[in-house]
């Protein structure tokens, strides 16, 4: 019932959205790729997954524009459950800014740093405040036939001269997603430290399991469990910006992994009940 979290989304007006839906008159459903716009949409029964597959966009137009490249929202049924940090309200300059970062996205950051760069506040002229000034300019897609998507960007490529790859399998009770840095010359070997979030919805509660898991469990009173094997797991503070009450406090997921080999990273999130 309300709008996914990208590129300056915040608290959506439930009235305006459901007026926007009555005048709506296509028959033909949900798009599953809108390549125009930049956003991939996968469901299988009552789970839905969207993600931010589009290039920065002109100077010009990318003042709000967000560093979310590869990022995605989870809702099952009604719940959302991984979900980006969002908007705050206008007004809020300096939390603005911090929203607009890749780690406040559910997607992967390498080194602290974000896949987009922004003009700072106080650049030279004021046609420069906030845009984003180096970005992501190539976001490739591929279906397999097995029903696998996979996207990839370049939005790391200048400073570090990886792209980075995600590949997405969605069921009805499960996604399973293999992070990847592809090299963009042959013979690299190494990679920076990278740490991959997965903000959570603040409607839904996270506590450790056994064996390195995370549960999660959405308002609804359905459990599901990350997994993620070998790597260090954490639950960390996180900022729900997209309320019309201010910032609410809520919780991450975090996967972090220290500078070393190039390797794949495989995660995934099952339903229990």
């Amino acid at each position: 019932g309300s709008l996914a979290l990208f590129n300056g989304m915040g608290a959506t007006r439930a009235d305006l959205l459901a007026t926007l839906l009555a005048y709506e008159e296509s028959a033909e459903g949900a798009f599953g790729h809108a390549p125009q716009s930049g956003y991939l949409r996968l469901a299988d029964g009552d789970v839905s997954l969207i993600v931010d597959v589009g290039a920065a966009p002109p100077r010009a137009f990318s003042c709000e524009a967000h560093a979310g490249a590869l990022s995605f929202e989870l809702t099952c049924g009604v719940q959302r459950m991984i979900v980006n940090c969002g908007a705050p309200e206008r007004g809020r300059g300096g939390l603005r800014e911090a929203a607009r970062q890749t780690a406040a996205h559910s997607t992967l950051t390498l080194d602290d740093t974000s896949s987009a760069r922004f003009a700072p506040s106080a650049a030279l002229s004021d046609w420069l405040d906030g845009q984003i000034v180096a970005g992501p300019r190539k976001v490739e897609v591929e279906r397999a036939e097995d029903g696998a998507v996979a996207a990839t960007h370049d939005g790391y490529v200048a400073r570090f001269g990886l792209r980075h790859r995600r590949v997405f399998r969605l069921s009805r009770d499960a996604l399973h997603v293999e992070e990847s840095l592809i090299p963009q010359q042959d013979g690299r070997t190494e990679a920076p430290a990278l740490a991959v979030r997965l903000h959570l919805h603040p409607g839904a509660r996270s506590a450790p399991s056994p064996g390195g898991r995370v549960l999660i469990e959405p308002p609804s009173g359905e459990a599901w469990v990350f997994h993620c094997e070998g790597e260090e797991i954490a639950i960390e503070e996180s900022v729900f910006f997209a309320t019309h009450e201010g910032p609410r406090p809520a919780r991450q997921i975090v996967v972090a992994r220290p500078a070393g080999p190039l390797r794949p990273l495989v995660w995934r999130l099952e339903r229990l009940r």
